[in-house]
């Protein structure tokens, strides 16, 4: 868990620069899977969402498409295997760059959780509690930073790179009714226990992608699509 001194930290202009650039390569990263995925996988993937009919996905928009990407990428298994762990393997990563920290941040294969907005830290990001967790949590998108609202609930996935104390969205996310995302909560907390988030974490990845699964379905029967939002704001990967 984060601390509250580390959540509430002011954060230099090099931590800033380092976030742009790690959000710079994983924007690159997450085009590069994309580009690798057989259309039976997005197709599947799709279905598994109910955002897919006679063929095609019921609605084309950048927060469809991010949403979609999210879950082929941390979600999908095909022949047993994430994308990013296929990557991983075949990739030759030199240590310590930007491609080799966010490739390793994103192979650990974050789960989706339901956070919601505590406050705005102009020109970093926002500080977001985390429902499942009762964790307080910054997270650096200078474009959150500058139009989030307090109050608003998220579910979205975070990738997290401890050594430097950066903290960012996979890069999409879902609006979520405070309700709906109580609802939410108290189920998957009914089921696994107050734990909920530490059970998800011992879970194989593809048990616990059923969970992701779950509350997406949940939350997009109850949303217009105009709800979905991509989290990577342009001022982050210009």
């Amino acid at each position: 868990m984060e601390s509250a001194s580390h959540t509430n930290a002011s954060f230099s202009a090099d931590a800033v620069s380092r976030y742009v650039s790690l959000r710079k390569t994983q924007v690159h990263i997450n085009s590069q899977l994309m580009a690798r995925l057989a259309r039976p996988t997005l197709a599947g993937a799709a279905k598994r969402l109910g955002i897919w009919h006679k063929g095609g996905l019921i609605v084309s928009s950048r927060g469809v498409t991010d949403l979609l990407t999210d879950v082929c990428l941390y979600d999908c298994f095909p022949g047993g295997k994430s994308p990013i762990s296929r990557y991983q393997a075949a990739a030759v990563l030199v240590p310590g760059t930007p491609e080799a920290l966010v490739i390793e941040a994103m192979a650990r294969l974050p789960p989706l959780s339901l956070y919601r907005i505590q406050c705005r830290k102009p020109g970093v990001g926002v500080e977001m509690h985390d429902l499942l967790t009762d964790e307080n949590v910054l997270v650096m998108d200078r474009g959150l930073g500058e139009t989030a609202e307090a109050g608003v609930c998220l579910a979205t996935r975070l990738i997290r790179f401890p050594n430097f104390g950066i903290n960012m969205t996979s890069g999409a996310s879902m609006l979520v009714e405070a309700i709906l995302a109580e609802d939410l909560v108290d189920d998957i907390h009914a089921e696994l226990g107050r734990g909920a988030q530490a059970c998800l974490a011992r879970m194989g990845a593809q048990e616990r992608s059923r969970y992701s699964i779950r509350m997406l379905r949940d939350i997009l029967a109850e949303l217009s699509f105009g709800d979905l939002a991509s989290e990577v704001g342009t001022r982050d990967v210009e």
